[in-house]
């Protein structure tokens, strides 16, 4: 079975996610605006659903998940 990873960049205005095979191959990605009158258990709550939408677009659940956590990219 094939296994995927989400990355998440969570900047000051707006909050990135990328779908990836393990492989490194990027499958979808998605972003919303960041909220700053939200508080930590909000803002969380808002990355989960964001994350759920986008594991249900692409025929996808949490068991297809190897893994989910923030990234920081550095391009030359």
């Amino acid at each position: 079975m094939q296994k995927y990873v989400i990355g998440i960049d969570a900047g000051g205005t707006k909050v990135a996610y990328g779908l990836f095979l393990c492989g490194g191959k990027m499958v979808d990605r998605f972003q919303h605006s960041t909220d700053s009158t939200m508080d930590g258990p909000a803002f969380s709550e808002t990355m989960i659903q964001s994350i759920r939408e986008m594991l249900n677009k692409n025929a996808l659940t949490l068991d297809d998940l190897e893994g989910c956590g923030s990234v920081h990219a550095v391009f030359y």
